[in-house]
């Protein structure tokens, strides 16, 4: 069945000649999006953008290679890849040290959604039992648990936009 979204036209939206193509990311043909004869609604390399575990490690390095407000405005966070017959992986065991103070911290599993198997966790033998609980989960992002988030009316929130990337990753968003 033909899907009710594809889109085809031809749009003056970068210097060059190019068919834009509106549809859902398996059906894009990316070998003619990386030779420029098709420009997409996805981004090629999008576990950056989707997965909690590489989103934090890109914001980390475009931190630590610009001065920018962003340094901030990241929490610490740890990238947990787990063995799968082991709980003593190294990525585990590193993480004792940050919670031997007693101080909270989220566990979130990499690609999973709508906050299934989050969890907050104070010491390292929580960490243990929550990873236990979801034994099919093999990657996690530990990170240090904002008490005092903003609120918007009483609620906390977050953004979601929409930005257009053209080429290299110029990025365009709509305000």
């Amino acid at each position: 069945m033909k899907s009710p979204f594809r889109y085809t036209c031809s749009c003056p939206i970068t210097p060059f000649s190019s068919t834009f193509k509106w549809d859902k990311y398996e059906s894009i043909d990316w070998n003619r999006v990386t030779r420029g004869d098709l420009i997409a609604n996805a981004y090629l390399v999008r576990k950056g953008l989707i997965r909690k575990a590489q989103l934090a490690f890109y914001l980390m390095k475009f931190a630590a290679k610009r001065d920018s407000i962003l340094k901030r405005a990241l929490l610490e966070t740890i990238i947990l890849e787990l063995d799968e017959h082991s709980l003593f992986s190294p990525a585990l065991y590193d993480c004792k040290e940050v919670l031997a103070d007693g101080s909270r911290w989220i566990l979130k599993p990499n690609v999973v959604d709508k906050a299934a198997a989050v969890s907050i966790v104070t010491s390292y033998k929580q960490l243990k039992e929550a990873i236990r609980r979801h034994p099919q989960i093999l990657e996690w992002v530990l990170q240090a648990y904002l008490d005092r988030p903003l609120l918007v009316n009483g609620y906390k929130f977050h953004i979601r936009t929409y930005v257009l990337a053209l080429g290299n990753l110029h990025v365009r968003h709509h305000d």
